[in-house]
């Protein structure tokens, strides 16, 4: 019995997957209007938490001017009258309901914390938003925590996939 060379096997393998090719359905490419939910981030909002008191400040991205001036909020968080050393951010999102696809919310988050020699915190967080979250409004929430803030500048990027992200910075600083 003769068996086949590895050239005409070769030749075999390529004429059955050229065939096979000529048989599929492209694989639709994803692009941002496939990538739509129907959804929004309308809001985004960072609110010191303070541990003495256990009660949180007004927005704090409100507050935030451009360096080299820092709001007084901001200023030494870890060691006022009532110190803050972490952070609440929320993320208001709208959407129509129903949605078309369910909407995932990326959150990063970057920024060195106030102990010497200390490396730079990347949190990243990815949610599904679910439609049964959502009030009748089509409107909801999501919260993040962020430890150890205070002295230096926290770089927050958040987006639905899909969408373009939303960059914040709380200009946090520390001095005498």
């Amino acid at each position: 019995m003769a068996y086949p060379t590895f050239a005409a096997l070769n030749r075999l393998a390529v004429g059955a997957l050229l065939m096979a090719t000529l048989f599929l359905e492209p694989a639709p490419i994803a692009d941002a209007r496939s990538l739509r939910t129907g959804c929004r981030i309308t809001a985004v909002k960072a609110r010191l938490f303070y541990f003495r008191t256990g009660t949180l400040s007004s927005d704090v991205l409100e507050e935030a001017v451009r360096p080299p001036l820092i709001a007084s909020l901001l200023w030494n968080t870890p060691i006022k009258d009532d110190p803050s050393s972490s952070v609440l951010v929320v993320v208001e999102i709208a959407g129509e309901m129903p949605f078309t696809r369910e909407p995932q919310l990326e959150f990063t988050a970057r920024y060195r914390p106030p102990y010497p020699g200390a490396r730079e915190v990347v949190i990243r967080r990815r949610v599904k938003i679910h439609s049964s979250g959502l009030s009748e409004a089509a409107k909801g929430y999501e919260g993040f925590w962020l430890y150890d803030t205070g002295c230096f500048p926290v770089k927050l990027s958040v987006r639905l996939m899909g969408q373009a992200p939303v960059l914040k910075t709380i200009t946090f600083g520390c001095g005498e």
